[in-house]
């Protein structure tokens, strides 16, 4: 297997610093979720959430292995509808969620590192992902994207 650890670590480093610069608010909270639902569907289980430093709320949901893009557009839709401020990661595996939720929240804070194991596993199972990229002239809009920092596959209004 050819180690994506570089690639994905700059990558997760370019999406925090774009995630910095959305908001305004330097505050880092962690805000208490019902593990079981969102506010757009009870039938989807958060397995954590996470409010960063500039309080970008990032939530990580589980879908089913080997979803088709349109089911992850489609469930994207439904939830930037009910959370149009929040980013939305897709995982196929909730075995390492709350070490993955710990690993995040240490990353931000420069206590762990992309060559943690859990980045690898990471890798191998954020599925997709929903969060607001920036365009030509300035111009914000959201899109899905493939895996952690991956191509888009759709942009979501």
């Amino acid at each position: 297997m050819i180690s994506r650890s570089p690639w994905l670590a700059s990558g997760l480093l370019l999406l925090a610093l774009l995630a910095c610069n959305v908001s305004k608010n330097d505050n880092s909270v962690d805000k208490p979720v019902d593990k079981n639902v969102t506010k757009s569907d009870p039938d989807v289980k958060v397995l954590g959430t996470f409010t960063n430093r500039r309080n970008v709320v990032n939530k990580y949901i589980l879908v089913e292995k080997g979803i088709s893009d349109d089911k992850l557009v489609e469930l994207a839709k439904k939830l930037h509808g009910a959370e149009p401020a929040a980013n939305f990661w897709f995982v196929d595996d909730d075995s390492k969620s709350e070490e993955m939720i710990q690993w995040v929240k240490a990353y931000e804070k420069g206590d762990a590192a992309a060559t943690d194991p859990i980045f690898d596993w990471m890798g191998d199972h954020v599925v997709a992902n929903l969060q607001q990229y920036f365009g030509q002239g300035g111009t914000k809009y959201w899109a899905l994207g493939k895996g952690m920092l991956g191509d888009q596959i759709a942009k979501i209004e």
